[in-house]
């Protein structure tokens, strides 16, 4: 007991694999100590090219309903886009940047 493990090295992202760490207040509050959760991604052929990261203001560019006339300028644009990812994400084909 006078030795500790050393911390686990976190294996590096790749094109196709991210790797993400949450931190959890809950378990945080309960172990008294930072407690992590951790996930892999698996992200599509062009997805560094093709996806917009935004700040999400008001979503995150995922609309289930086609934009409406009156939207115009930057914000139809958006809306357009993220009408099309929905429409991409929903139709059912595995490699959704070339259906």
């Amino acid at each position: 007991m006078t030795e500790g493990i050393p911390p686990i090295e976190l294996p590096k992202n790749t094109k196709y694999i991210r790797h993400l760490q949450i931190e959890s207040k809950l378990l945080t509050a309960f172990w008294g100590r930072s407690m992590r959760l951790g996930a892999i991604v698996l992200v599509p052929e062009g997805f560094d090219e093709k996806f917009e990261q935004t700040h999400f203001p008001g979503g995150f560019g995922f609309r289930e309903a086609p934009p409406t006339p009156e939207i115009k300028g930057g914000a139809r644009r958006q809306a357009d886009r993220a009408y099309r990812f929905f429409q991409e994400w929903s139709s059912g084909c595995l490699n959704f940047w070339s259906c």
